[in-house]
This record gives C-alpha cells, structure tokens and sequence, in this order.
C-alpha cells in the first residue's frame, strides 16, 4: 500500500493537534513564573536543612523518621540519623540544582534595561506600580517587558518545549 506524502503529512497534523487537545499553550510560562515565585523559599528551605543538619536536629516524629523503622526490625539510631541526613542531603542537592538553574535563566536576562521588571516582581516582592516608579516607566511597559523576559528565561529553561 502506497501511502501519498500530503496524506501522512495530515494524519501527522490531526494526531499532534489530538496530543496537545486541552494543553494550554502557556505551560512553560506558567512554570518558569512558578520557578520564579519558589526561587527565595528553595534558598530558605536548603539554608534550614544545612542548619539542621549541622546541628543535628532531628524530628522525632516525622514521615522522614518513619519509613526507616520497620516492624520487628530494630534499627540503631545512627543508622536512622545516617539515612535522615543522607535523604536530607539529597533533597538540599536537588533544591541547589534547580536555584542554580533558576539563577543561569536569571543571567540570561540580567543586562536587560527592563531586568527589575522580573527581579522586583519575583525576587524582591515589588508591586508593578513600585517597579514602575523605579524605572520611570507606564505600568503596561513594566508587564510587556516582564513577559517578553519571561519568555526568554523559558526558552533556556523549557528549551524547544516552549516555542511549539
């Protein structure tokens, strides 16, 4: 069975329109305005697990306690502390990775004329009224500049994900 070029062509169409039915189009805008948003609680959280770790606090009952202790099985509390620290250290490395990658989009884009337009809304808080104010421009400037380095950060972040 031959099969004509702009027949497949069409099935390949309707079959990636099927694939992407009811995928907003904006999900990795929305995700790098997520990243965004937890950037400073991720450098909170790996700052307080450094802290606890260092200085041995341990929950005494917690989930991460837990699931190392297992019925009739007697397990020292070194190796329940050894296997918390271990979890802990996993879950610092993981946040780090993902400040660290949040901090190369933030690079990207850190020369911008307009970089306060992220940096206030995200990492500092600011209202766009204040970023506004602070880099004499109209509020509507301050969201159209947010959005197009927005959009840069997630093309580094998201790579061809995000411009299809």
């Amino acid at each position: 069975m031959k099969v004509d070029k702009s027949e497949l062509r069409q099935v390949v169409v309707e079959a990636v329109r099927e694939a992407f039915k009811g995928r907003p189009h904006q999900v990795p805008y929305k995700d790098t305005e997520r990243r965004l948003h937890a950037y400073n609680i991720l450098k909170e959280r790996v700052e307080d697990n450094k802290y606890r770790i260092e200085h041995f606090i341990v929950p005494e009952k917690s989930a991460d306690i837990v699931r190392f202790k297992k019925t009739g099985v007697r397990v020292s509390e070194e190796d329940i502390f050894a296997a918390w620290k271990q979890d802990l250290e996993a879950k610092i490395a993981a946040d780090e990775f993902e400040i660290s990658e949040i901090d190369k989009a933030l690079e990207l884009v850190g020369e911008d004329h307009y970089f306060l337009t992220v940096e206030g809304k995200y990492i500092l808080g600011m209202t766009d009224e204040d970023i506004a104010l602070s880099i004499d421009c109209a509020i509507p400037t301050v969201r159209k500049h947010r959005g197009r380095l927005v959009n840069k950060m997630t093309v580094w972040l998201y790579g061809a994900e995000a411009v299809r």
